[in-house]
């Protein structure tokens, strides 16, 4: 799992010019971020043993849109309220997330 979604992140910046600045990387966990610049990126946590997938939009040194995913259940964390979780059933796919990441950076200015 962890390496199919390294080998997705890469995929990703490909297409869309992103930089790959940091992965940290167990055996059972990664931390990749990548985007723009490293004030303005992408983070994915990866968890195989608690089966956990997360996603974040950070800008400086805060979230401020994230889509998390462990054992199954799923919650948001909305642009407007990213401390919020708000309960979904549905899963966010890597891809998407980043589409709606970069919607709210567009409509923010930040690019």
């Amino acid at each position: 799992m962890i390496d199919s979604i390294i080998n997705e992140i890469y995929q990703i910046s490909y297409e869309y010019g992103f930089d790959v600045f940091l992965i940290d990387r167990t055996e059972n966990t990664a931390l990749i971020r990548f985007g723009f610049t490293p004030q303005i990126f992408f983070q994915v946590y990866i968890n195989i043993i608690k089966e956990k997938l997360n996603f974040a939009l950070v800008v400086g040194d805060e979230r401020i849109y994230g889509f998390d995913g462990e054992g199954g259940r799923y919650h948001k964390h909305p642009f407007n309220s990213p401390q919020s979780h708000l309960f979904t059933s549905e899963k966010k796919e890597l891809h998407e997330f980043i589409r709606d990441s970069l919607e709210i950076l567009k409509e923010k200015g930040l690019i």
